[in-house]
């Protein structure tokens, strides 16, 4: 499937994301490779095939496993372990990318970009479905990180999580084509960047 979208990007089709940069983003362990060795700010990590390996790791420091395939299950795959309280049964199949537990403010600051805009989001971190979301204007420094994950990644409509720990921001994850739920503006950036795009062929 990729290698057809690919060539039909080659022949000229037009996507907002590219296949590429798509399949990037969902694969989290090349992710944050590529993300790290950009020198953007990721949490310590390592990708384990099996969940015995991820309960070695987790009696030993505080983590957070995810799946290492991005694309299933976005925000549901994920396992915050704090003091060796993992699952001895394996909640979902791996293989999984098993990173530092970032001790933070208990925030985790959303950025949804469309082109050249970026929004912020506040949600509660760990994530409680009780306490609403809300809105924030970003601070240079985050846009810039935003913005730095585009140009890294090659994605213009994206999601970039950030948790604020001891060591400034930490980024956690990228979420290819987010619902921006929450940001009022986000549905006319969105369209503007894609009429932006059709009008520079």
């Amino acid at each position: 499937m990729l290698d057809q979208l690919a060539q039909k990007e080659a022949d000229g089709w037009r996507f907002c994301n590219s296949p590429t940069s798509s399949v990037l983003a969902g694969d989290r362990n090349t992710l944050m490779c590529r993300l790290r060795n950009a020198g953007l700010p990721v949490p310590k990590w390592q990708r384990l095939p099996d969940w015995a390996d991820v309960i070695r790791i987790g009696t030993e420091r505080s983590v957070v496993v995810k799946a290492a395939d991005g694309t299933v299950g976005r925000g549901t795959q994920v396992v915050i372990a704090i003091r060796n309280t993992l699952p001895k049964a394996a909640p979902f199949s791996g293989p999984y990318l098993v990173e530092e537990y970032i001790e933070n403010d208990g925030l985790d600051r959303k950025l949804y970009v469309a082109g050249s805009r970026c929004f912020g989001l506040i949600k509660p971190w760990p994530r409680n479905p009780d306490v609403p979301a809300q809105s924030f204007d970003a601070l240079p420094e985050l846009v810039g990180l935003a913005m730095a994950v585009g140009v890294e990644t090659g994605l213009e409509i994206f999601g970039v999580d950030v948790l604020l720990g001891a060591q400034g921001p930490k980024i956690v994850d990228v979420n290819v084509f987010p619902g921006f739920r929450g940001i009022d503006e986000a549905h006319s950036a969105v369209v503007h960047h894609l009429l932006e795009r059709l009008e520079l062929g």
